[in-house]
């Protein structure tokens, strides 16, 4: 993924993401986003 939101708003401005997909799963694909650019593991 080169990609790597850490914003709502970054995360509208992917390809496929919509308002549907902002609010269904935003909040938990920013926090796993966000644990991998700290290096943390799953």
């Amino acid at each position: 993924a080169r990609l790597r939101p850490l914003t709502l708003e970054q995360f509208r401005e992917v390809k496929g993401v919509g308002d549907w997909k902002l609010e269904t799963f935003g909040e938990r694909f920013l926090a796993v986003v966000r644990r991998a650019v700290a290096g943390v593991p799953d």
